[in-house]
């Protein structure tokens, strides 16, 4: 059998994150690492990866044949970066969001449509062990018709990002669509939520802007079921809680660390029927760092045409929607 080629990927963006893609990319089997784009150009001082680095993506477009372009640029760049790849017919590993915005997140789509390119939105939270299992167990029933779902997050401040892109509003949009909407993603994929909710709450103790440390969301879907998020970024460590109640028992998902993105987590899936408790051993390990392990293995599978996305980019369009919803109606 003839030896299949590499799947070569370019990498856009070098911060905190994409030094893991970079990284992953290159353990992957399957998959090749082309060349990053850094906006310095300047391959950091003892660094491992042995691509080509450049100043911008035209250049590396120029020196470089790749099949995906792999985008992990600060919110505001993500329609610029995936537009370009999607009309240079490359298929496109985007981080989430979508766009920072619902009009360029619609240009992205646009571009997608108009092309056969696989268009890859990084919700990697539906590859994870632990949440895959969550909606696993409510897909079949066990704990009956959801009634509410509760998803809470307490973690450490969020980092800067290079040159403070994640604490700049242009940059960033807002802090609904940075992390809550990983969450928003996991309440309504989880519960199986369709359409928009017909009440949407929102509160942000303390702040009025786009960047608040508290978050507190209420949401009604019709003829579907509670659901609750929050989150405080004024703790320690990193801890994820769902609570899902059923008309025939609840379950309790939670994943603690030391950080977001710690290789070994305290993960703990427990459901109860009937006033009894019973602990579901999970396979694997769940984390971000895993599930980018996955996503990467996943997109390879992709362009092969051997896979599909956990997600399509109209529901990661959805995601967008909900979160700015969330956030005005905060205000």
């Amino acid at each position: 059998m003839q030896k299949q080629q590499p799947v070569r990927f370019g990498l856009a963006g070098y911060g905190g994150w994409g030094r893991h893609h970079a990284q992953i990319i290159t353990n992957t089997p399957g998959a090749e690492l082309a060349f990053i784009v850094n906006t310095t150009g300047v391959k950091p001082a003892n660094e491992s990866i042995s691509c080509p680095f450049f100043d911008s993506l035209e250049e590396g477009l120029e020196s470089c044949e790749i099949d995906v372009l792999d985008v992990v640029v600060p919110n505001h760049l993500h329609a610029q970066y995936a537009i370009h790849g999607l009309q240079k017919g490359l298929h496109v590993l985007l981080e989430k969001p979508l766009a920072s915005t619902v009009d360029d997140a619609n240009k992205v789509i646009a571009a997608w449509e108009s092309g056969s390119q696989c268009l890859y939105v990084g919700y990697e939270l539906r590859l994870s062990r632990l949440w895959t299992k969550v909606k696993s167990l409510v897909d079949d029933g066990t704990i009956g018709d959801v009634l509410w779902i509760d998803i809470a997050l307490e973690r450490h401040p969020f980092r800067q990002g290079s040159h403070g892109w994640r604490w700049n509003d242009e940059a960033v949009g807002n802090w609904m669509i940075e992390e809550a909407v990983h969450h928003l993603d996991l309440m309504t994929w989880i519960g199986n939520l369709e359409g928009r909710p017909h009440t949407v709450s929102s509160r942000f103790p303390g702040s009025s802007g786009t960047k608040a440390d508290h978050c507190s969301v209420a949401l009604d879907f019709q003829n579907g079921p509670h659901a609750t998020y929050r989150y405080c970024l004024t703790a320690d460590g990193h801890h994820l809680v769902a609570t899902i109640y059923g008309t025939e028992g609840s379950l309790r998902a939670e994943w603690h660390g030391l950080t977001d993105r710690t290789r070994n987590p305290i993960v703990q899936l427990v459901v109860r029927k009937d006033s009894t408790p019973q602990e579901i051993t999970l396979e694997g390990h769940s984390g971000e760092l895993f599930e980018l392990e996955a996503e990467i293995a996943n997109m390879v599978q992709c362009v092969r045409g051997t896979s599909s996305p956990p997600m399509s980019p109209y529901d990661a369009l959805e995601n967008l929607r909900l979160a700015h919803e969330i956030q005005n109606a905060g205000r």
